[in-house]
């Protein structure tokens, strides 16, 4: 004679939400150099903005010493 507990069989499992390792080690391995890439462009737009499209001013030295 059974009891109760062996004649119910487990719930079955619920599939996992998140990527296996590899599947996450490969997204990285391949969207690094991307999203590095895009953030060293904007990097250099950023400077490229604050210093070369400034107002022109008269950068010769002189005009320090010699108004």
């Amino acid at each position: 004679m059974t009891s109760a507990s062996e004649s119910i069989p487990p719930p079955p499992r619920a599939p996992s939400p998140f990527l296996p390792f590899s599947l996450y080690f490969f997204l990285f391995l391949f969207l690094f150099p991307f999203f590095l890439s895009l953030a060293a462009t904007c990097h250099f737009l950023s400077f490229f903005f604050l210093f070369l499209l400034q107002p022109q001013t008269d950068r010769n030295i002189h005009s320090l010493i010699y108004p």
